[in-house]
């Protein structure tokens, strides 16, 4: 895995896009570079770009802190975030982030990863949204992933590193081994396990020990269930099978006899039910008598109504003409009204078209005379358009020129002035020098001191790490001492918890004696088993009941269906009674429908027929329509009339094939529900056995001691009662059964803490003799110390000596140099770099002053030629604007000033207007004319359709008259006879026939019923009701009693056949519990424990010899003398072996800074070449530490890192420090813009 690119924008203080490119010059050359710039300025946030674009997090933001927020932005709202959330890493003031990483995968492949967060609607007030990540092919420009889970997942598969390995092989850890050589045993081991990743056999040390107690529990758990379950012996089995053979044939004969009983019981109810339906049918017969008999005054009415009918046609026609007669008279009144109306709109449009006519003459003459004027306004319009283009081209000529002279003589001033500030900076650099004339010695050789005060400042280096290594040296004794006086006291702890731990496995172990577990398990499992049971009784008996009550529902369902049914039987006989009469009534409107055509047909005879005459057709001596033929409305009545009659038997028709449907489909019904009845007994009867063979089987769980209702109809409360009851037993058991479990594990947990409080004060006494030695390690360092500062004081004076005369005009100079060296040298260099940037502004100053005498001169020039020129184009300009002001005043005298187009454009829109409302005149004239013309034809139309009507009304009115002499009634009695209508006709005499019907069906029902009733007595059995109900009970009961037995005696042989079962099965699982515990009993001994120390520990130190063996590989060219090795007998305790004191043993807390920081990457190192992957790894940072490092020291820093370089990775060093940059050619600076802001600046390749 290689790093090509990192990319990003607005991340922490770099405000705005950067990008560090790996892959190219000339950072692809050099192989290793540094990062460069000031504490704060943003170095590290390279390494946030890296990690957030490839796993969304970093290494200084952790886990979130749940519940610490922090303010983040100024928005109104006070949005807060976790203190660790990456999103705090967006730059203050803009409205997002990215960071991008172009990286080479394990594939070979190259791939974009990318991160970003924004704020809402890309606004910097806007709320922060959750950030996004994706994953892209740059080979191919697919997108691999888009959501955060996804491209975190791409990234770990591609790169072949987890983020914590990342932060091991790529960012190395070297400030976590600083902390872990200085820290104590707790936290080392911690640091340990966070950068080795060994975190995982703590977890499964403790996995091993919670799998011994799960297993030793099952096993016990499943011994106490073994030691449970009773089984019969083979003698017991076999009576109970002969048992249950002769219960089951006494059963069969129970059920016979009750059977024939239950046979004996349905007769006498089904003969009830036909002698109960007799009686109905014998009451109905009469009350059907008694309607026909009432239906008299219904049928004298129904003929008043047939009589009328014949004369409906006449009375409609008389209706009709008058009606006629009525509306001719209203038209024609409006008609003569409309003809006045349109005389007096003719004269008025004929007056109009007049006056258009004048107008139209009118505009035609004013436009004729406007056209000469208008040709001259134009004339006039082009010599002002000439006189306004010469006047602009004079006043732009004008502009230049004024422009042209303003900008000479700004050239003229700047000149000048730029000549005097070159005169200025001339005498400001002559009279500085002069001022600083005794630094002129330090920057004439300043190489040469620079030098000097390098080697000073690393002596002074050196004898502030020999003093720090003395004080370092001093403190490590004293606190080896007081250590040594802490880890007394923490082995008299350790025995005391030790003693005290003891105390309390003797307590737990009592207390576990005291709880007997395999019974409790018993008891919970026989409880369950009753709950269960109980359960399903419960089931039963609330299925029987519902089977019960639909049994119920279904009988009286049937009942009701069967008296529907017997109505909708008499219903259609009504029907079809009325669909007789209606077929009456349309015969004879047929009829007298045929009688009207006749009669019309008959128009060419009626001449001849005589008053007082017979007719030679008919043979009627009235004539009514001797003298005029009917009207045809009769003929249209009559057909109407007939139509109804029709439509009235279709009615009638349908309704009794509906009636007839009905019955069949409640006949259906009945069968149906019968069959329910049937079917909901049968559903009673399973779930009542299924209800008594519960019952019988909850003997055995219950202990004799549930009482339950023997009938399975309304037991489900009781047996709701006891389920309540069960379960609470069953809730208290188990209670007890995990007070056990808990005594037991407490036990467990005692004994753990008996080993682990052993073992703790076996460790604090090797730890005791460890500081022992540690102590007198720390005494001899002191000596060694001491030796050291006073070389390195001896150098100091020799060097100062050098240094006097360049730096004797500095007061105090050697204090000030030794109290801080590297700011002393700083401040040298740029006193020197200040004197000679004088000496040359000096130099540039006078030569500028020469350049800028010739300029001024030629700009003076310039100015005086460009001021003539705009003197001439002035008086050109008021030229043109003269003969401007005379074109204008000459046009002003043509059309009042007014554009020409505009006056012709106003005459001829008024000519225009005068031709459309001359048109329009005429038109509306024309319009007025026809108008009157079809008014007066109308007023003729509608006179004469007046006098039709009158006569029309005379002749309906007397065959009116002629109609009601013939019936002998006056017309407003006809009309009410009329005004029944056809419906009522039919519906009169379908009600006759209806009840005529009903009356002849209800004498069949009765005939029916009474033959039912002697059929069924044929087959009386011997015994009445009573008698048959008793037997029938009797035997139920017995079939029940011998139905309870059979079913108690094969619930045994069930529950043996199950126990038998269970038996086996909880025997074999016995034996592989007890094969499992005894595996996880092994392994536990060897790794398991509570906390998960005695497999860490184990798994720890395999770590750390192999992490030291490879950091002494790094450590022999970083610091020769130095090799690292475990303290023996101690955990996680390393010594160091100094080879140049005839490899004496020496404590880490001896090391001086420097030197502790070159173990710290040394093991840094090691830890990245021990990564299973680490091979994939040639990308590294390395992120500060080397500040501490000395001159020769840093030089063996550079070597390691430069075999690093050699091996083909790239190596990045990001540090303050400036000597290093000075060894590593390639340098990115991180440079600071102004508070808190930063810019990236990257070497050009």
């Amino acid at each position: 895995m290689r790093i090509l690119a990192i990319r990003g924008e607005n991340l922490a203080s770099l405000y705005g896009k950067f990008e560090l490119r790996l892959d190219r010059a000339p950072i692809a050359g050099a192989g290793i570079f540094s990062i460069a710039g000031p504490t704060g300025s943003g170095k590290s946030t390279l390494l946030d770009a890296l990690c957030l674009a490839l796993y969304g997090k970093t290494p200084r933001l952790r886990d979130r802190a749940a519940g610490k927020r922090v303010m983040v932005g100024w928005s109104e709202e006070g949005e807060t975030l976790d203190m660790n959330d990456v999103r705090a890493l967006v730059s203050r003031g803009t409205a997002g982030a990215t960071a991008e990483v172009e990286y080479q995968g394990m594939d070979g492949r190259r791939y974009l990863a990318r991160w970003r967060v924004r704020r809402a609607r890309d606004r910097v007030e806007g709320a922060f949204q959750a950030q996004a990540m994706t994953v892209e092919d740059l080979d191919t420009g697919e997108v691999l992933a888009e959501k955060v889970t996804q491209a975190v997942a791409r990234n770990e598969a591609a790169i072949g590193f987890t983020f914590d390995e990342l932060k091991r092989a790529v960012v190395l850890p070297q400030f976590e081994f600083t902390n872990f050589l200085r820290a104590d045993a707790d936290v080392r081991a911690a640091i340990l396990e966070r950068v080795t990743g060994t975190a995982v056999y703590g977890r499964l040390s403790q996995a091993a020990h919670q799998r011994l107690g799960r297993e030793l529990a099952a096993r016990q758990a499943l011994e106490a269930e073994l030691g449970g379950v009773k089984v019969l012996d083979a003698e017991a089995r076999a009576a109970l099978q002969a048992r249950q053979a002769e219960l089951a044939r006494a059963l069969e004969e129970a059920k016979a006899a009750a059977r024939a009983a239950e046979a004996e019981v349905r007769w006498h109810q089904r003969d009830a039910e036909l002698r109960d339906g007799l009686e109905r049918s014998e009451a109905e017969l009469a009350r059907a008598a008694g309607a026909v008999e009432d239906g008299a005054t219904l049928r004298a009415e129904l003929a008043e109504v047939e009589a009328a009918e014949p004369h409906r046609a006449a009375l409609a026609e008389a209706v009709r003409a008058e009606q006629a007669r009525a509306g001719a008279e209203a038209r024609a009144a409006e008609a003569m009204g409309a003809l006045g109306r349109a005389e007096a709109d003719a004269g008025a449009a004929a007056r109009g078209e007049a006056d258009a006519r004048a107008a139209l003459e009118a505009a035609a003459e004013a436009e004729a005379r406007a056209r000469p004027e208008l040709a001259e306004a134009r004339r006039r319009d082009e010599a002002l358009a000439a006189a306004l283009r010469a006047e602009a081209d004079a006043g732009a000529a004008h502009a230049t020129a004024r422009a042209e002279q303003a900008q000479a003589a700004a050239g003229a001033d700047a000149a000048a002035r730029a000549r005097q500030a070159a005169e200025t900076a001339r005498d400001a650099a002559e009279a500085w020098l002069a001022a600083h004339a005794a630094e002129a010695s330090l920057a004439a050789e300043w190489n040469r001191w620079a030098a000097r005060l390098a080697e000073h400042a690393a002596e002074c280096a050196g004898a502030a790490q020999a003093g720090a290594g003395l004080r370092g040296a001093r403190e490590a004794a004293a606190e080896a001492a007081r250590a040594l006086a802490t880890e007394a006291r923490g082995a008299e702890e350790t025995a005391r918890r030790l003693e005290s731990a003891g105390a309390a496995l003797a307590e737990a172990a009592r207390a576990a004696a005291g709880a007997d577990a395999a019974a409790l398990t018993a008891e919970v499992a026989r409880l369950g088993e009753l709950r269960a049971l109980l359960g399903e009784a419960w089931k039963a008996a609330q299925a029987a009941g519902v089977a019960a009550a639909r049994r119920e529902q279904a009988r009286a369902e049937a009942a009701r269906a069967e008296g529907e049914a017997d109505a909708a039987r008499r219903a259609h006989g009504a029907a079809s009674a009325a669909v007789h009469a209606a077929e009456g009534g349309a015969e004879q409107a047929r009829a007298a429908l045929r009688r009207v055509e006749l009669t019309l047909g008959l128009a060419d005879r009626r001449a001849d027929l005589a008053d007082g005459e017979p007719c030679p057709l008919c043979g009627a001596t009235e004539h009514p329509y001797a003298h005029g033929a009917p009207l045809p409305a009769l003929l249209e009545a009559q057909r109407a009339a007939a139509a109804d009659a029709e439509e009235a038997v279709r009615a009638a028709t349908r309704e009794r094939e509906a009636l007839a449907a009905r019955a069949s489909e409640l006949a259906a019904r009945v069968e149906a529900e019968r069959r329910s009845e049937v079917r909901a007994e049968a559903d009673r009867a399973q779930h009542a056995a299924e209800y008594d063979a519960l019952r019988a089987r909850l003997a055995a769980p219950a202990g004799g001691a549930l009482e339950l209702p023997a009938h399975a109809e309304g037991a489900a409360a009781a047996v709701e009662a006891c389920g309540r009851d069960a379960k609470a037993a069953l809730e208290a058991a188990r209670v007890a059964l995990e007070a056990a479990r808990h005594a037991a594990d407490a036990e467990r947990a005692a004994r753990a803490e008996v080993d682990a409080a052993r073992e703790a004060h076996d460790a604090a006494r090797a730890r005791q003799r460890a500081l022992e030695k540690a102590r007198d390690d720390a005494t001899a360092a002191v000596a060694a110390h001491e030796a050291a500062g006073a070389r390195h004081a001896a150098a100091l004076g020799r060097i100062e000596a050098e240094l006097a005369p360049a730096l004797g005009f500095l007061p105090g100079w050697p204090e000030a140099a030794r109290r801080g060296p590297e700011a002393f040298r700083a401040a040298c260099a740029g006193r020197a770099e200040a004197y000679a940037a004088q000496v040359r502004a000096r130099d540039a100053a006078a030569a500028d002053v020469a350049a800028r005498a010739t300029g001024a001169e030629k700009a003076a020039a310039l100015a005086a030629e460009r001021a003539g020129r705009a003197a001439r184009a002035g008086e050109a300009a008021a030229g043109a604007a003269a003969a401007r002001e005379r074109a204008e005043a000459e046009r002003r005298g043509v059309l009042a000033g007014k554009p020409a187009d505009e006056v012709e454009g106003a005459l001829r829109a008024a000519l225009d207007r005068a031709r459309t409302a001359h048109e329009r005149a005429r038109a509306a004239r024309a319009d007025a004319d026809r108008a009157h013309a079809a008014a007066a034809e109308a007023a003729r139309a509608t006179a004469t359709a007046r006098e039709d009507a009158a006569a029309e009304a005379a002749r309906a009115g007397e065959a009116l008259a002629a109609a009601l002499a013939a019936l002998g009634v006056d017309r407003p009695a006809l009309e009410a006879r009329l005004a029944r209508g056809h419906a009522w006709a039919a519906q009169a005499r379908a009600e006759l026939e209806t009840r005529a019907r009903a009356a002849q069906a209800a004498g069949a029902v009765r005939d029916e019923r009474r033959r039912q009733v002697e059929a069924h007595a044929a087959g009386r059995p011997a015994g009445d009701a009573e008698d048959a109900r008793a037997r029938h009970a009797e035997a139920e009961r017995e079939a029940a009693r011998l139905g309870d037995e059979h079913s108690q005696v094969k619930l045994e042989l069930d529950l043996d056949k199950e126990a038998r079962a269970r038996h086996e099965e909880v025997s074999g699982a016995l034996e592989a519990a007890r094969t499992a515990a005894d595996r996880w009993e092994r392994l536990a001994k060897v790794i398991g424990s509570a906390d998960g120390s005695r497999f860490r520990r184990y798994a720890q130190g395999l770590a750390l010899d192999g992490l030291l063996a490879a950091a002494n590989v790094h450590l022999r060219d970083l610091a020769r003398r130095y090799e690292l090795m475990r303290v023996p007998g101690a955990d996680l305790e390393i010594q160091v072996i100094d080879h140049d004191l005839a490899d004496e043993v020496r404590t880490v807390n001896g090391l001086s800074g420097g030197e502790l920081f070159l173990v710290s990457l040394a093991l840094a190192l090691g830890l990245a070449s021990l990564s299973t992957r680490a091979a994939h790894a040639r990308t590294l940072f390395i992120d500060e530490g080397f500040g501490t490092l000395d001159r020769d020291t840093l030089e063996h820093a550079m070597a390691a890192l430069e075999g690093l370089r050699q091996t083909g990775r790239t190596v990045g060093v990001i540090s303050h420090v400036p000597e290093l940059h000075e060894r590593i050619g390639v340098q990115v600076t991180v440079e600071r813009v102004s508070a808190g802001r930063s810019r990236l600046v990257v070497p050009e390749g």
